[in-house]
Formats: C-alpha cells, sequence, structure tokens
C-alpha cells in the first residue's frame, strides 16, 4: 500500500510547489537568430513528421501480419 501512495505523494508535493512558485519568464533575448536558420529547423521538422507514415509502413512490412497494427502505432507514438 505504501508504494501506491509514495509517487502520489510527490505528484501532489511538485504540483503544489508549481502553484505557489510560478515560472515567470524574463525578457526574451533574439540576438543571434537567424530568419534562415529558423526557416530551416521548420522545413527539416516538417519533413521528419512527413516521413513518420512511411516508416510505419516500413517497419509493418518486416513483421509478421498480427502485430503489424502495433508496431505501426509505435512509429505514431514515438512521433508524439
Amino acid at each position: 500500500m505504501k508504494k501506491s501512495i509514495i509517487p502520489f505523494a510527490v505528484l501532489i508535493g511538485v504540483g503544489l510547489l508549481a502553484l505557489f512558485f510560478p515560472s515567470i519568464p524574463g525578457a526574451v533575448v533574439t540576438d543571434g537568430l537567424v530568419a534562415g536558420d529558423i526557416a530551416w529547423m521548420l522545413t527539416a521538422t516538417a519533413l521528419v513528421l512527413l516521413m513518420t507514415p512511411g516508416l510505419a509502413y516500413f517497419y509493418g512490412g518486416m513483421i509478421d501480419n498480427k502485430n503489424i497494427i502495433i508496431t505501426m502505432l509505435q512509429s505514431f507514438i514515438a512521433m508524439w
């Protein structure tokens, strides 16, 4: 019984600390940011998101028929 209460108590403690001591960000410094670098990172992120269904089909084709759905779902869950 005590094993199941300890993680819950830690979670409640962290939640209360976050409630009473919120993190307030300071000024956002944009020195050194290049628009081309940001555009490339967004493009690369979009390409990786488009790659995920293809990777799921690739992994699904390498295993038995009964395990295809769970293997494809693992690729999509890893993207999350």
